[in-house]
């Protein structure tokens, strides 16, 4: 099994543990059993720059998301520091070597660390599914053909959230679900555009259609209103 750690600077560090080289899947932010656990055993408790290291991989600029693993694929996310410019990207898994890059966008200057590439992206093999801080969203299959994009801002209002959007999207039972809890009293209202809600929405990953929406009102206020949590199944 390969375990990747996310260097928030520009180099993604593959650590090489004993056991099969296609070992568990890491299809999104908590892993298989969304709980962040793993069955795998024998991981290494110390490394460096030399040691357990298989293979380092340069980015395009920092990622805060966590790293999805799939078979021979690694997905990651980053940030240029300097044009702000988001990036979807797939790695080899035993190599590190570059097999798609596609741009995504552009983000926003660094809020408590969030660049905009902190949601991580998702996977169920077929297809994996790449959320930005700016709202933007986009579907590739395996191979990085996009299969669909669109933008929540434009479809259901503005975000207004103190360190910028963060949570991470989950798929579940076939279905991609996404939480937006803002300080939505605050947020901007566009002419034309829906007015802006806290909501969790559930999306088809086939389509990238709605399928529901459910707005959340709250008597909180200012800050009380925000959150960053990625949706859980219970």
């Amino acid at each position: 099994m390969v375990f990747i750690l996310h260097i928030k600077m520009l180099l993604i560090i593959a650590l090489l543990l004993s056991g099969p080289v296609n070992a568990d899947n890491w299809g999104q932010w908590r892993g298989q059993f969304l709980n962040g656990f793993t069955a795998e055993k024998g991981f290494p408790i110390r490394w460096s720059k030399a040691e357990n290291v298989a293979w380092v991989s340069r980015m395009p600029g920092p990622g805060p998301a966590t790293p999805i693993i799939w078979e021979d694929r690694v997905f990651v996310t980053a940030a240029e520091e300097n044009s702000r410019k988001l990036w979807a990207i797939c790695l080899d898994r035993k190599t590190g070597r570059e097999l798609w890059k596609h741009e995504a966008g552009i983000g926003f200057e660094s809020k408590n660390g969030n660049n905009g590439a902190v949601p991580s992206p998702v996977t169920d093999g077929r297809y994996v599914y790449f959320l930005f801080g700016t709202g933007d969203m986009f579907a590739y299959d395996m191979n990085g053909n996009i299969m669909w994009q669109r933008n929540i801002e434009k479809d259901h209002g503005k975000i207004q959230i103190m360190f910028g959007y963060g949570a991470s999207p989950l798929l579940y039972k076939g279905r991609l679900y996404l939480s937006v809890i803002h300080r939505h009293t605050e947020a901007e209202d566009e002419p034309g555009k829906p007015k802006p809600m806290s909501y969790l929405l559930c999306i088809d990953p086939e389509t990238g259609k709605d399928l529901w929406k459910h707005e959340r009102n709250t008597d909180a206020v200012d800050e009380s209103m925000e959150a960053y949590s990625t949706p859980y199944p219970f």
